[in-house]
């Protein structure tokens, strides 16, 4: 079978390719990005006759041009993509320290931003976190920063299927929270649950 000249086993290369693109763009394997595009380009070469250095050769501005466009692009995704990135961290922040708290029997475990004061020795001395690994600096990243630029209609097109979706699910989670809480209490019947008390030093 034949699409657009071509034979069909060169477009499932190419598809494959670039699924493996998307992949390498969720893990951050830049390396393994590079060996899949050289990979695609000589198997399409060397099989299916498809040379896309000619191509390069035969229309050098349009190349020029296409590349000026993909860098600039690059640029301008790295900006949304570093929000999506800190505004996960900051999520996965605020789960830790509001587990925290509830394993620690704070009343306000579930809306907490921040560790109050009486907990902070606990706190540090379980997770060791200071401030510059909790709010992330470009200078801690670049690697990433780059990465994204690199391969950033891979990281667009993953990040655009995989946000939405798990931010959907998270919001339906805390929609449903209480709701979940409360058949876990009915299900449970009068149960009562004794609370554990440390003994007292005093004699």
């Amino acid at each position: 079978m034949v699409i657009l000249g071509v034979s069909i086993w060169f477009w499932i290369v190419m598809v494959l390719g670039f699924l493996g693109l998307i992949w390498t763009t969720e893990t951050e394997s830049p390396l393994l990005a590079a060996t899949i595009v050289g990979a695609s380009a000589l198997v399409a070469h060397s099989i299916f006759g498809v040379s896309i250095f000619a191509l390069v050769a035969s229309n050098p501005l349009i190349a020029i041009g296409a590349l000026f466009g993909y860098l600039v692009a690059g640029v301008l995704w790295a900006f949304p993509k570093w929000y999506f990135f800190v505004r996960n961290r900051r999520d996965q922040y605020l789960n830790q320290i509001r587990g925290f708290l509830r394993g620690c029997g704070y009343d306000q475990w579930d809306s907490a931003t921040t560790v109050p004061d009486e907990y902070l020795d606990r706190y540090f001395k379980q997770f060791g976190q200071r401030r510059r690994s909790i709010i992330p600096l470009a200078r801690d990243h670049k690697s990433r920063i780059i990465h994204w630029m690199a391969w950033w209609p891979f990281s667009m097109i993953w990040t655009l299927i995989n946000d939405p979706i798990r931010h959907m699910f998270r919001w339906t989670w805390e929609t449903l929270r209480g709701t979940f809480d409360a058949i876990a209490r009915s299900a449970m019947g009068g149960i009562e649950v004794p609370e554990y008390r440390p003994p007292s030093d005093e004699q």
